[in-house]
């Protein structure tokens, strides 16, 4: 698989805080543009809706990438937290997306130090875009430290998986087809991981958490080959 940290290590930095290169920046893009906010507000409401949110939560973003979602989640909740191994994209979230009940650290999220250092010990958390970038092994070493750290009753949303099943939904096309094709054998694929559901809900089974697979939001432009987890640690 791609060498996703070196990748994200060698963004380049953005003048301004603006949402067109903020989004640019972490490839929250369709079609080469940057999603409309329409599109925003719906990915935040999908973390709100399945993490139950309310003005009394902490919550951790788990590769929080520049922030720019980060800091929307911070208007709903009393505290939150964003961490990401990317120095250049945590410089960003600290230029340009901070609150006041919001911050930021550098560190990897499937390293189990970095999980120790979170200023607090969050109940609820999230990871938006990330296990695409996570091999299954890798995967379970993040959950494994989650489970150790926060005890068996957190609850992670696991948001914007790629879809193994649906693959064809997004390389639609045959020259499409031959892209991705291309880019395997060049090491450069463009989404990384493919998850099949099975797989997820095996990795979280294997370390007895639960593993509720859910639908996108419909009106969400990648719902047709993307989809959300949400894990729990507890009783299955």
């Amino acid at each position: 698989m791609r060498d996703w940290r070196h990748y994200w290590q060698k963004r380049e930095r953005i003048p301004d805080g603006s949402p067109e290169h903020a989004l640019r920046q972490v490839g929250h893009t369709l079609l080469g543009s940057p999603i409309g906010p329409d599109q925003v507000r719906l990915v935040a409401e999908s973390i709100q809706r399945s993490l139950e949110l309310t003005a009394s939560d902490q919550v951790v973003d788990l590769g929080c990438g520049n922030g720019f979602i980060t800091r929307e989640i911070s208007k709903l909740v009393a505290r939150i937290h964003g961490v990401d191994a990317s120095r250049v994209l945590i410089d960003t979230a600290e230029a340009y997306f901070k609150a006041p009940n919001c911050t930021y650290s550098l560190g990897d999220v499937v390293r189990a130090d970095t999980l120790r250092n979170l200023p607090f010990k969050p109940a609820k958390s999230y990871s938006y875009s990330v296990f695409q970038h996570l091999s299954a092994g890798e995967t379970g070493e993040m959950l494994r430290a989650m489970r150790e750290i926060c005890g068996k009753g957190f609850l992670l949303f696991a948001g914007h998986i790629p879809d193994k099943e649906r693959i064809h939904a997004f390389y639609n096309t045959p020259e499409r087809w031959r892209l991705y094709e291309d880019s395997l054998n060049n090491n450069t694929e463009q989404m990384g991981h493919w998850w099949r559901k099975e797989d997820l809900i095996q990795v979280c089974v294997g370390l007895g958490l639960h593993c509720q697979v859910m639908l996108q939001d419909a009106n969400l432009e990648t719902s047709r080959y993307r989809f959300n987890a949400l894990i729990r640690g507890g009783e299955r």
